[in-house]
């Protein structure tokens, strides 16, 4: 993204970036009427992800807790703070990725 948002520097435009990662099951398939019928995902993690994202910083990569704890071993994060998020009954915890 850095090589991107280099390149949209120097034509006069501002490009930002930032990553929301949450986990959770999912429920896969059609959903929809008989009009209309469409493929979609739903579940706690595909919910979640976008509101950590919204809660990111341009350039900072975001990923929950519970999220981590499946790949701690072989992501260096620093906790970041707990965030409230609409639908959640409590806070998220959460971290970002060093560089």
């Amino acid at each position: 993204m850095s090589k991107l948002i280099a390149q949209r520097d120097s034509c006069g435009y501002e490009l930002g970036f930032s990553v929301g990662v949450a986990a959770g099951y999912a429920t896969l398939g059609m959903a929809g009427f008989e009009q209309r019928c469409d493929y979609t995902a739903n579940g706690n993690g595909i919910a979640l992800a976008p509101r950590i994202c919204a809660e990111a910083k341009n350039g900072q990569i975001v990923i929950s807790r519970n999220s981590y704890a499946g790949f701690e071993d072989r992501i260096d994060a620093k906790p970041l703070r707990d965030f409230r998020i609409k639908g959640v009954g409590k806070p998220v915890q959460t971290r970002v990725g060093i560089r």
